[in-house]
């Protein structure tokens, strides 16, 4: 049996991380049985996100320029609004997040 999506979410993913694009999504779409359907960055434009918020944070440099990454909040907040229909009004990596698993919790999804 396939997990849901919300529990995956719950599971896998931190709101406020960036992950590997290619493995988090073999890993979400064998384990779900779903298709990846967040918005991808490449590792500059993950760079600039990280510097235009000026909060401060670590990104990995030695890394090939080719990575393709994804945001957690980001993921869950497509995932709500392609599979739920769900469209979070939250601010906030945190709150939005934990508003989009909620959306996908009370769908079963």
């Amino acid at each position: 049996m396939s997990e849901r999506i919300f529990h995956w979410l719950e599971r896998c993913i931190d709101s406020h991380s960036i992950y590997d694009h290619v493995k988090v999504k073999e890993q979400f779409e064998s384990e779900t049985g779903c298709q990846a359907v967040w918005p991808v960055h490449t590792h500059e434009r993950t760079r600039e996100a990280l510097v235009g918020r000026g909060l401060g944070g670590e990104l990995r440099e030695d890394v090939s320029e080719d990575l393709k990454e994804c945001w957690g909040y980001e993921m869950a907040s497509a995932l709500a609004v392609h599979y739920a229909g769900f469209h979070s009004s939250k601010m906030g990596r945190g709150f939005k997040f934990d508003d989009c698993v909620r959306g996908l919790k009370a769908k079963g999804l």
